[in-house]
């Protein structure tokens, strides 16, 4: 991969997450007749996500959307309902360190599909979790919420952001680990979990703001849905082993050739 193309897919994700920064305050200001794009928009997003990632078969991001949908869903219906106090914090700390934790995991795993056996084990560590965070919450599990918002430091961004400075050193490892396993394998849905684990950070740092989780849930969702298509098509037009153009731009670059032209073959 050429330093200009490691820019460009840098620089795809980067201009989504810009783009929801300069949108949220304008999502305030829609027309009465567009204000449910503020807390409908999202589910459209993530399903068409959803709806890319099996036309594709990228059981990874699947599970990337479903985990967003989760998250986006946990926080229309326990921090923005009014629920108790002692909810709200529950349940946006288990979603500070799972959210986060799943991005990551799935960039460090292989593409398996998702209807087989090593979806399932994905779809019930995910189970899982949702069981772990409703214990937490039913059995009002003071102790667990207070270690997840233990302070780790007295400075800063630390300080001052309402995500737990737990959650916020998870994000941060998890982002790098995504990152990490893109600059191994130059895969396109590698970068893409990194992106959406940046906006899921900023959506938790931004939770206070209205409309930003809701603007940055739908900007992971749609850096995942331009990551299938991307590796969609280096799949297409790129040798898998060697990264070469394949047969399929050898007969498209002949296809736009003019009456007078010179070809060199080489096996």
């Amino acid at each position: 991969m050429t330093f200009r193309s490691t820019l460009f897919n840098l620089a795809v994700p980067a201009a989504v997450l810009i783009a929801a920064y300069v949108l949220t305050p304008y999502a305030r200001a829609l027309p009465l007749s567009l204000a449910g794009l503020n807390v409908y928009g999202p589910y459209v997003l993530l399903a068409l996500g959803g709806a890319v990632s099996l036309a594709f078969r990228r059981g990874r991001v699947l599970f990337a959307v479903l985990t967003l949908a989760i998250a986006y869903v946990s926080v229309r219906f326990f921090l923005q309902s009014g629920q108790d106090k002692f909810v709200a914090y529950a349940v946006f700390s288990m979603l500070c360190l799972f959210v986060p934790f799943n991005l990551a995991a799935l960039s460090l795993l292989k593409e398996r599909g998702a209807f087989n056996q090593h979806g399932l084990q994905r779809l019930v560590v995910i189970a899982a979790q949702i069981a772990f965070a409703a214990w937490v919450v039913l059995s009002r599990n003071v102790t667990t919420v207070e270690w997840a918002y233990h302070p780790l430091a007295e400075m800063g961004l630390l300080a001052t952001s309402p995500l737990p400075q737990l959650g916020i050193a998870v994000i941060a490892l998890c982002f790098v680990a995504s990152l990490a396993a893109w600059l191994v394998t130059r895969s396109a849905i590698d970068l893409g979990m990194a992106g959406a684990t940046a906006a899921f950070g900023i959506a938790a740092h931004g939770i206070t703001t209205p409309n930003m989780f809701a603007m940055f849930v739908t900007a992971a969702a749609l850096i995942l849905m331009i990551a299938v298509l991307q590796d969609t098509f280096r799949m297409a037009f790129r040798d898998e082993l060697t990264g070469l153009p394949s047969r399929r731009t050898l007969n498209e670059r002949l296809a736009g050739l003019g009456r007078s032209y010179t070809v060199a073959m080489l096996d």
